[in-house]
């Protein structure tokens, strides 16, 4: 049995600071996607992500490679994702790894009966000013014009996806009665961020215990 932690939330929510608690703290196994977007800088191929190209990841897909995939457009560009088959088996069996997602990645997710028994959907919520501070800080080594441009990007394209996933998403997981965990207000730098890892996990221990 593998279980799998879905993070999911707007840009900027502390999804990656979680992962690193998770991993770090509780030998959570972090489950790595490939995309097409650049490298930032401090990230490690094959830590943060496979970096690689467009092509490669839509072959990956038509190939049947994948357990879900999306993209963005940002400045013009595609910026494909994709989580593949063969990662979710590095999950040593009975223990747990951790993905982040976007809400049409949960979509995909919970719609595979072969993983849906033992999915955790993790809801990260946090105010926009605290998420547009995160996010500048973040992108510190590009112009303030290209991150602005980006953030305001980023929020069209939240809006959309969060308004349907509040409306629709979160109806079909409670139908499925899969584990949901949400956090609200989050902000940078306060106790209650600095150990969600730890609380995050301490759920998903009781409840692996109540299904067992």
């Amino acid at each position: 049995m593998r279980n799998i932690i879905v993070l999911v939330g707007k840009a900027a929510t502390g999804k990656d600071e979680i992962e690193t608690q998770l991993e770090k703290n509780f030998g959570v196994r972090r489950l790595v996607s490939h995309t097409s977007r650049p490298k930032r800088d401090g990230e490690v191929d094959g830590e943060n992500y496979y970096f690689t190209t467009k092509q490669v990841i839509n072959k990956m897909i038509k190939e049947g490679h994948t357990i879900e995939h999306t993209s963005y457009k940002v400045d013009g560009e595609t910026w494909s994702y994709a989580l593949s088959k063969r990662e979710l088996k590095k999950i040593p069996k009975g223990k747990y790894g951790v993905v982040t997602v976007n809400p049409h990645g949960v979509n995909q997710l919970i719609n595979q009966k072969s993983i849906i028994d033992n999915l955790i959907i993790v809801y990260l919520k946090s105010s926009q000013i605290d998420r547009m501070e995160r996010y500048f800080k973040r992108e510190k080594n590009n112009t303030p014009l290209v991150v602005k441009r980006r953030w305001e990007q980023r929020l069209e394209q939240d809006l959309k996806d969060f308004e349907w996933f509040e409306s629709k998403a979160l109806k079909k997981i409670n139908e499925l009665k899969i584990p949901l965990l949400t956090y609200h207000n989050l902000q940078r730098d306060t106790k209650e961020l600095n150990n969600l890892g730890q609380d995050v996990f301490k759920y998903i221990l009781a409840w692996n215990k109540k299904k067992d």
